[in-house]
Order: C-alpha cells, then sequence, then structure tokens
C-alpha cells in the first residue's frame, strides 16, 4: 500500500502510517528521513521496515518480469467508465434519469464542481451554462477594518472551512467560534498577517500571531445561479467534498449535510418547477425536494449516460 500526500503533513505521520501497513510513500515529504529517526529511536522495528522492502521489491520484480502485450488505453477507459457506473448508489430516480438531450435543450450545471462537470456535459448537450456558486467577498481585518486589495471566490468546502480564490492565488480558511477566519495556506502551517500600518500582509507560523478576518459579500453566489436555473430546462446540482487529498480530507465526517453555503446554492432557486436532477460528489447525498434524482458517488459517467 502506498501513501501519498500533496504537501509535507504533520511530523510522525509516516511512523503512523508504518503502522497501517503502509510500504511506500509520495510526495514532498521526507519520510525516509522520518522513519530512519523512528528506527534510531526504537519506534520502528526492523522486521517492519524488512517486511516493507520484502514486498515493494517483490512487486517491482514482478512488474519487471512481466512481458505482456502493451496496454490497451480504449479498454482502459471502458473498464473504468464501466467501474464507474457500477459504483454509482441511486438513492431516488422518479425516471428522470437518463436525462433527455434533444435540441434546444437548456441544461445549468450549478456548484463547486460545475465547471468539471460541465465540460463533461457538453460533450453531449448543446446548450449548458454553469455557475459555481462561489461568492465573491474581500476580506476585512476583524480588528481595524483594513480591507485586502484582492477580491476572492469564496467556496465552502466543509462547514468552516473555505478556499478563497482570486486568479492564480488560492488560500484556505477556516472559521473560529467568534465568526472570524484565519486564512493562510493551512495545510503547511502558513497563518496571513495583515500589518496595521501599511496593510501590507505576510505569513507566520505563529497561529496566535494570525490577523482574524472577517468577509463582506460583494456578489452572492447563490443569487447568481438561482438566475442561471431559472432560465435552463434542467439543472444539475454538482455539489459536495473538495476530492484532493489535502489535510481536509483527514478530518472525521459526522454528517452527509452539506456545508451552509452550498446548501445556500442548492436552496435558493426555490421549488423548481423544471426537470431538476442533483449529481453529487465526494459521497455527499442530499435530501431536497420537487423532481429530483439523487446518487451517491465519488466519480462516474455524466448523468446523460
Amino acid at each position: 500500500m502506498w501513501f501519498e500526500a500533496r504537501s509535507a503533513p504533520a511530523r510522525g505521520a509516516a511512523t503512523e502510517a508504518l503502522r497501517m501497513d503502509v510500504d511506500g510513500f509520495l510526495g514532498p515529504w521526507r519520510a525516509g528521513m522520518e522513519l530512519v529517526e523512528a528506527h534510531r529511536a526504537g519506534a520502528v522495528a526492523d522486521s517492519r521496515l524488512a517486511l516493507a522492502a520484502r514486498r515493494m521489491l517483490t512487486l517491482r520484480l514482478r512488474l519487471e518480469a512481466a512481458d505482456g502485450p502493451t496496454a490497451d488505453p480504449a479498454a482502459h477507459q471502458m473498464l473504468a467508465l464501466q467501474a464507474a457506473r457500477e459504483s454509482i448508489v441511486l438513492l431516488r430516480n422518479d425516471g428522470l434519469l437518463p436525462l433527455l438531450t434533444g435540441v434546444g435543450l437548456r441544461m445549468a450545471v450549478l456548484g463547486p464542481h460545475a465547471e468539471e462537470l460541465a465540460e463533461q456535459l457538453r460533450l453531449r448537450v448543446e446548450d449548458v451554462q454553469h455557475d459555481t456558486g462561489a461568492d465573491r467577498v474581500r476580506l476585512v481585518a476583524a480588528d481595524t477594518g483594513h480591507p485586502l486589495d484582492v477580491e476572492f471566490e469564496m467556496t465552502e468546502w466543509r462547514p468552516g472551512r473555505y478556499a478563497l480564490r482570486a486568479g492564480d492565488l488560492t488560500l484556505t480558511a477556516e472559521q473560529q467560534p467568534d465568526g472570524t477566519l484565519l486564512a493562510g495556506d493551512l495545510a503547511s502551517g502558513a497563518y496571513l498577517t495583515v500589518d496595521e500600518s501599511d496593510r501590507t500582509t505576510s505569513t507566520t507560523a505563529d497561529r496566535a500571531l494570525a490577523t482574524p478576518l472577517r468577509w463582506e459579500v460583494l456578489v452572492d453566489g447563490a443569487a447568481r445561479a438561482a438566475d442561471l436555473a431559472r432560465n435552463a430546462d434542467v439543472v444539475v446540482l454538482a455539489v459536495g467534498d473538495d476530492p484532493r487529498p489535502d489535510d481536509t480530507r483527514q478530518q472525521v465526517r459526522r454528517t452527509l449535510n452539506l456545508p451552509a453555503r452550498q446548501e445556500r446554492v442548492v436552496r435558493r432557486p426555490g421549488p423548481l418547477t423544471r426537470t431538476a436532477s442533483s449529481w453529487c460528489s465526494a459521497h455527499t447525498p442530499t435530501p431536497w425536494g420537487g423532481r429530483t434524482t439523487t446518487c451517491r458517488q465519488s466519480c462516474g459517467p455524466s448523468p446523460v449516460d
């Protein structure tokens, strides 16, 4: 088994992963050095390291010894599509799926996963519009009221956990008990600070020195998505978790409910009199009223298949 990290995890992660039967490590972190230190300290046994090495070398030798035909990419794609179709758990369908895709059909794809799903749907449907439902916000230092110069698109992936994007700049933020945000690159432990005198920003590794922020909504993303939905024949909701394996995925999930700002995107259009389908990503089924079809999946074919 392999463990891959997009960013360096907390110290001790490699040792703990080894105890959980992981043999190999990928990503921008020095897992090998950590295991060497753990072995010297007596936290990792010789037998466990030998087992990991033996299994990895055995796999490599088997792959090198394999003399089979060249892989067929088309066959692999068909097999992946079949696996995705068979992995979908359909919770309810009143005859809506698969969607009819006649000439002149107008489709709106809404939610934080809308862009990637809309690209797939445009292969089958001519008129597909999408909106992530993200609010455009301005961040303001909570203590001084000084605004940051950049406006962000704000997406709530987990309750109280946000992504803030402005062009190539991406921040993560978490909401504090008092309602303010701490922002920065939270996975690596870098927190944003705002200088009170000249309003310049920098980062600190000391969470206690981070500047609490509040946000002001400049454009209501849910209202913008609702406008798009009202002019569509079919509405597809692409909502759920962030599928990237960052530090938020290590948290234990205690509910299947959507975070509040994604829920607003779902609820804002009101009763949908047109055909509506919910296309939930990353294990988030949600009970909505109206004519809807709810499915639970992490990946798969588009709802027109």
